[in-house]
């Protein structure tokens, strides 16, 4: 998950900050996530599937 979270961040062109700004949490915090360094929160999750305007489903799901 924490894979997809940053190729997602890529794919809609933000830099982490900025991910990071729109989604309420940390910058810091964002690339721990994505770096599998820090576990996400439900509410993390959801704040960031929104920022990037997707689904939360394409964030957890395994493929």
């Amino acid at each position: 998950m924490n894979e997809k979270i940053k190729e997602a961040r890529k794919k809609a062109g933000l830099k982490q900050e900025e991910l990071a700004m729109q989604a309420k949490i940390g910058r810091t915090t964002l690339s721990k996530i994505e770096n599998c360094k820090q576990s996400v929160s439900v509410i993390q999750l959801k704040r960031i599937a929104d920022a990037l305007k997707i689904d939360i489903a394409e964030l957890i799901r395994n493929e």
